[in-house]
């Protein structure tokens, strides 16, 4: 299995094209993604998983698009390497103000429309809130990209309405206050995308204001991801995480999240490092210590490099025996690393949340729990395990996988 991006521009009044493309036979989408619209055609992002070689499915979207134009990128293979490495792709920069709101309309709209609701209440038993500002993105128009793609997989592997909201907010203060007013449409929210700067402030304070479970999507998910990788990668190397010691680079809400899960696996110690001190104080809260980059190389026997921490390390400090993940492309240069460490060392992008989006939301929602337990999230973590010789440190996203995150909540 392979997954491909296609960037498709469609005739105006022709986008039923793109449902005949998404159920074609051997095809299955996995996300799709409108990024823009004239007076002449229609362009979609996709991204496809199929076990077809690049050129079949050409011939595929030739005959299910006959009067569309079409590009197919393969630099992102599912299973290519041990590592996982798929990007957001990028979108042309401009904003659509349907999707983009201000706190005051929807404070407005929450006093006014919903004060007396009763007769809808039944309507947000399937409804999550999908939430992001792009604060905390390299654009902030990168959000829509990002909360298509996650409400076409929740839309298309669960029972559940997701309704993404890019929030205009010019600060943590305004996204809060928008995002309690519209708490009350919603089984549960779910935040992405904000400045680590307040990230994490941001989903504490939610959780105490609102009556409904708080999911945050880098703190949560990607830190799960990122732990399974670790777990797989040390049971191939046949080696253990017990009285270990690892180091996590990066504290932003992925890096704190991280933390959170490897010290439920036996670690010793958990270094962090940032170059933020705010960061590095609530790492230590628990769990955590604040480190020294030389303490890393010295004494670190998995070092983590979360996703979009631009810093840069020195690869020849590096010790064999040392398991190196890299989420952060460009971070160490793999050509200048000693032997005996490139051969553990593994670099890909942030993890695709196909592995878990589905299977965490889908759960919470059938288990009907307002908040997410450390048992929970033990569970969620033991379904992404792969065995010793299987392709790639993540299982194959799939409809028994989500079955098994399901009920892994019981």
């Amino acid at each position: 299995m392979s997954l491909y991006t296609v960037d498709l521009q469609v005739p105006r009044g022709q986008n039923t094209r793109l449902l005949d493309i998404l159920n074609a036979p051997g095809v299955e989408p996995v996300s799709a993604n409108l990024l823009y619209s004239d007076p002449r055609s229609t362009y979609y992002r996709v991204e496809i998983s199929t076990a077809d070689d690049a050129q079949t499915l050409e011939a595929l979207l030739k005959k299910s698009a006959p009067d569309s134009e079409f590009r197919v990128r393969s630099d992102t293979s599912l299973f290519e390497g041990n590592l996982i490495d798929i990007v957001p792709g990028r979108s042309i920069d401009f904003r659509r103000s349907f999707i983009a709101t201000s706190p005051t309309t929807i404070e407005e709209v929450a006093t006014r429309r919903y004060a007396q609701r009763t007769s809808t209440n039944s309507l947000t038993g399937n409804r999550i809130g999908l939430l992001s500002d792009g604060s905390g993105l390299e654009a902030q128009h990168h959000a829509l990209l990002r909360l298509e793609r996650d409400a076409f997989l929740l839309a298309r592997h669960t029972d559940l309405q997701p309704i993404p909201l890019w929030l205009e907010t010019r600060n943590e203060e305004e996204f809060i206050k928008t995002a309690v007013a519209l708490s009350v449409n919603f089984f549960a929210l779910r935040i992405t995308g904000l400045s680590r700067d307040y990230a994490m402030d941001v989903c504490e304070r939610l959780e105490e204001q609102v009556q409904i479970p708080v999911i945050h999507g880098e703190a949560i998910e990607t830190a799960v991801m990122m732990a399974a990788i670790l777990e797989n990668a040390v049971r191939h190397f046949q080696a253990t995480l017990e009285d270990k010691v690892a180091a996590v680079i990066g504290l932003g809400p992925a890096g704190h999240g991280l933390k959170n899960f490897l010290a439920r696996l036996g670690l010793k110690k958990i270094y962090g490092i940032d170059a933020d001190f705010r960061q590095l104080t609530r790492f230590e809260r628990v769990h955590g210590i604040a480190s020294s980059i030389d303490a890393v190389y010295d004494s670190a026997d998995f070092i983590i490099v979360t996703p979009g921490y631009r810093t840069t390390l020195d690869p020849k400090r590096f010790r064999p025996g040392q398991i190196i993940l890299c989420f952060s492309p460009g971070v160490v240069q793999r050509s200048e690393l000693p032997a005996g460490v490139s051969d553990r060392f593994f670099e890909a992008s942030e993890p695709h949340p196909v592995f878990v989006l589905p299977g965490l939301l889908g759960a919470l929602h059938t288990a009907g729990r307002k908040r997410l337990m450390e048992e929970d999230l033990r569970r969620i973590l033991q379904t992404l395990a792969v065995r010793p010789g299987d392709p790639g440190f993540l299982p194959v996203p799939s409809a028994d996988l989500f079955r098994a995150q399901f009920r892994s909540l019981g």
